[in-house]
């Protein structure tokens, strides 16, 4: 049984042949239940949205000119605004961290590029929070 893939490649092996897709579903009934049924539920769902939320994010670091920031931020549509730290040694550009969406990347990191931003990373999200 295969869910991503990798194990099957950290061992060096393959998939063969795919004999059955499936899916999970939870169902819950209508009308009250205990508490803490519930919590347990609400926790379940939590972590799960957290693992499809970071299936379709990606973690971002580069440096960018601090005078361009508004321009490369706009370019990344991110649920929250992104980390800024000072570089040492310099006063023009700044490191930048944030959570942006899958959709968009080669030419958004090629936009990134002309703007002035260098080290730019694009890094997968195995869980996430919000």
């Amino acid at each position: 049984m295969v869910s991503t893939g990798a194990t099957l490649e950290a061992n060096g092996l393959r998939e063969v042949e795919v004999i059955y897709r499936s899916k999970a579903c939870l169902i819950q009934r209508d009308g009250e239940m205990a508490q803490s049924k519930q919590q347990l539920i609400d926790k379940l769902l939590t972590r799960i949205q957290g693992v499809i939320q970071a299936r379709e994010s990606k973690y971002i670091m580069m440096h960018a000119p601090s005078e361009r920031l508004e321009e490369v931020i706009a370019l990344l549509p991110g649920a929250e605004r992104p980390t800024i730290l000072p570089l040492a040694g310099e006063q023009q550009r700044v490191a930048m961290h944030m959570v942006s969406s899958e959709t968009l990347f080669w030419e958004t990191m090629e936009k990134l590029k002309a703007l002035g931003a260098s080290s730019i990373l694009v890094l997968p999200i195995e869980k996430m929070m919000e």
